[in-house]
Parts: structure tokens; sequence; C-alpha cells
């Protein structure tokens, strides 16, 4: 089984409230204060229940790999936002071509992206490991390496409910 979330799930409805986008127009303390109300609710809404599931369906015998998909258009003001992961996984340049979630990166990023994606999730089966954005720049001597793993650079977490060790 593999379930995840986006690192920003919370960022596709954030500019919707008038009073967040106020907030974030703030000199100095405005932007910061957004992201930590885009963290509290993305972990909320999205990473506990991820977590939950996948631990339950491990403890009933199943194999569960968790993810968290970091990738998001340059300078887009939705970031790695919820469902942020269908144009890296379904359609063409014609069924994406002026969406607002993919503004700044050009088709061939989000095509290269989406191949690494699905590359990935095809592999998740198999695979027991994590591909983390420190990782995509070398191994650490806090983690294991994962062979025959490639990294995809600062855009995706995957891990696995058997493993012995957690990343911090």
């Amino acid at each position: 089984m593999l379930i995840g979330h986006t690192s920003e799930e919370a960022r596709l409805f954030l500019p919707r409230n008038r009073l967040l986008m106020r907030v974030q127009g703030v000199p100095v303390v405005g932007a910061a204060a957004v992201r930590a109300v885009d963290r509290v609710v993305t972990e909320t809404v999205y990473g506990r229940a991820a977590r939950r599931f996948a631990r339950r369906h491990a403890r009933a015998g199943g194999r569960a790999h968790r993810y968290i998909l970091h990738w998001h258009a340059p300078g887009n003001i939705f970031g790695a936002a919820h469902t942020i992961d269908l144009p890296l996984l379904f359609g063409t340049r014609s069924t994406w071509e002026g969406v607002g979630l993919i503004a700044g990166a050009g088709w061939d990023e989000v095509d290269a992206v989406g191949r690494q994606v699905r590359a990935l999730w095809a592999a998740s089966p198999a695979v027991m490991c994590w591909v983390t954005r420190a990782e995509s720049r070398g191994p650490s001597p806090t983690r294991p390496p994962n062979p025959g793993v490639q990294a995809a650079p600062a855009m995706f977490l995957m891990a696995s409910t058997r493993m012995s060790w957690r990343w911090k």
C-alpha cells in the first residue's frame, strides 16, 4: 500500500483566505506565520492520518509505504499544494497547460519530475527505503544508504513502515 501527501497540502486553500493573505503581507513575520499555518493544517489533516493508516495496515500484516511530495513549480504561490501530484502522474501538456498550480514550471520539467515520481511509485512495493532531500545531495552518516534507489532531488520522501530506523 502506498499512502502520502504533499509537503504543503493546505497551500491550495490558503490564498482564498483574505485574513491569511493580509497576514502574509506583514513585514518580517507575515510569510513565516502563513507557512506555520500551512504546516499545522497539512500535518493535522493529511500527515497524521497517513501515518496512522500506514501503521494500522502494517500491523494487520500488510506492507505500507508513505511518501511526502516536495516538488513545486518555481515561484508558484501554491507551492507543493494539494493535487500537485496530479500533473506529475496523469495527463499531457495539453491537459495541464494554463493551470495555475504548475505555473512557473515548463512542461519539460513537469514531465521529467513526473517520470521520476511514476518510477518511484511503480517500484514502491519492492523497495523499503527513504528518498530524501538530504540523500539527493549524498550519503548521510545518520541514515543508511539506499542501494539501487535513485534519489529524486528535492522533491520526494518515501518511507516504509517496516524499518527499524526513523528519519528526524
